[in-house]
């Protein structure tokens, strides 16, 4: 029953809240009984439930199965728990489930996480550059309100002092 169908991470989180809450009330202190009739190991079943590993799609079917249910069943019960539906995007937690779910990666796989991997590196760069150009715009809007400042009270014909505290406002230094 192999399935390539895309994770999508709030989907996902969803369907595991959604088995946590039918686990919690259906099959307390019997995970162990469970995962055995979903036809996986106790423990991978708890590393799941734990954050460390993630099922597969395919898997995510079998035990919606074994619980008597649909996966999109487990997954509406999970945006009932969270009161938000699964919304779409987050290229960091595409990669992170893929690689997690252990799902057999081909070479197709590799190639669309490597993309994703560039997209983010990519936005970073953009990000960062962004930032460095409104630090600097900002420092020329202070420049500029100092400079108007300094016009405004020659106009008026008062006269300028230097105080340590304006040198602190005007220049940032400390004294």
């Amino acid at each position: 029953m192999k399935s390539n169908k895309r994770l999508d991470p709030a989907e996902y989180q969803h369907f595991i809240a959604g088995l946590k809450q039918l686990l919690k009330r259906d099959w307390h202190r019997q995970h162990k009984s469970f995962a055995i009739k979903a036809g996986i190991t106790p423990e991978h079943l708890s590393e799941v439930l734990a954050g460390r590993k993630a099922f597969s799609y395919a898997t995510m079917l079998l035990i919606a199965s074994a619980a008597g249910t649909t996966y999109e069943e487990l997954v509406r019960r999970g945006e009932s728990i969270t009161g938000a539906p699964a919304a779409k995007g987050d290229i960091a937690n595409k990669i992170s489930l893929d690689v997690l779910s252990g799902a057999d990666l081909d070479r197709g796989d590799i190639v669309n996480i490597l993309a994703m991997v560039a997209d983010l590196s990519r936005q970073l760069k953009n990000e960062k550059a962004l930032s460095a150009d409104l630090l600097e715009h900002i420092k020329r809007l202070e420049k500029r309100k100092d400079q108007a400042e300094c016009k405004t009270q020659k106009d008026a014909g008062e006269p300028i002092s230097i105080t340590p505290e304006s040198l602190k406002k005007n220049h940032g230094t400390n004294t």
